[in-house]
Order: C-alpha cells, then structure tokens, then sequence
C-alpha cells in the first residue's frame, strides 16, 4: 500500500510530541521518552517507525532535517524556548552542517 503525500508529510500530534522532545530537548533514548509521555519504549519506538516512514528517512537525524525542511516542527512558534536553550541554535545549525545530532564526542576538546 503506497502512503499518500498529505499522510507522508502529516505527523500526529503525539509523533509531534516525541519530535520536539528530540530536537528541542535533545532526548534520543526511547527509554527516557517513553519516561517522559508515560508510555512504553515499544510504543516510542513504534512511533518513531512511523515518523521514518512518513518522512522516508531511516534515522533521527534525517527525521529533524526533513521535518525541519517541510515546515512540520514549526520553529518560530518556539522562540522563547530557543532563547531560553540556546543549545537548540547549535543543534540545528549542526544538523544542516553534518545531518545528523550531536553526539558527546563532538564536545570533547582536542589537545593543540
């Protein structure tokens, strides 16, 4: 069964949810998510094979690019928070450099 283009580019709202937390709050482990919403890990990871298939991308990094691009995580309704975390600035800035998140490695600092 081929997904049509309105159901492809349409996230529900909890799928919206678990989005924000990723690119907002820089959560990926689906255990600390499923914490968060009170839900199972399965039913996060479940919600996350529907987000990779809506959007046709196989990972988390592509999942915020391509939501970010089809205007589907509406950043200018979050700048008080991007003010308030100015970490999400460097995340997506880094996301379109590299097109993927940050991991802790990127932050270890290098002997000159």
């Amino acid at each position: 069964m081929k997904v049509n283009e309105m159901e492809r580019n349409s996230l529900t709202a909890r799928e919206t949810d678990i989005m924000s937390m990723l690119i907002l709050d820089g959560i990926e482990s689906h255990d600390e998510i499923a914490a968060r919403l009170f839900i199972s890990p399965k039913t996060v990871k479940n919600h996350f094979a529907n987000i990779y298939r809506k959007l046709g991308v196989r990972s988390k990094a592509g999942a915020v690019a391509k939501a970010m691009v089809l205007g589907l995580i509406n950043l200018p309704e979050t700048q008080q928070l991007r003010d308030e975390n100015r970490s999400l600035r460097f995340t997506v800035a880094f996301v379109k450099e590299f097109g993927r998140l940050p991991t802790v490695h990127d932050f270890k600092k290098t002997k000159s």
